[in-house]
């Protein structure tokens, strides 16, 4: 482990780094077009997008069931066709 050695810092030098702190900091210009709060109120939040995840998921597979049913239903049918078919050939 390497250990720190201590820098003697003065107080022109403490300010050095504060102004360059400051240099960085936005301005209320800079930050003017950001929304706010109020701007957000209304819009989806992360909950809500996956609560709608959810809820569509679930029609999704309820609707895949119902294919799954159907595409059974008609190889029934089919198969009906198919012996109504042999039995009209007789």
């Amino acid at each position: 482990m390497r250990k720190r050695l201590k820098k003697n810092m003065s107080i022109d030098d403490l300010a050095v780094m504060v102004q360059r702190g400051f240099e960085n900091t936005a301005t209320k210009d800079d930050i003017a077009d950001m929304a706010t709060k109020k701007d957000l109120t209304g819009v989806a939040m992360k909950k809500d997008i996956e609560d709608l995840r959810n809820e569509l998921g679930n029609k999704l597979e309820g609707i895949n069931r119902r294919l799954d049913a159907m595409a059974d239903y008609n190889r029934r049918i089919a198969r009906i066709e198919r012996l109504v078919d042999g039995l009209v050939a007789r």
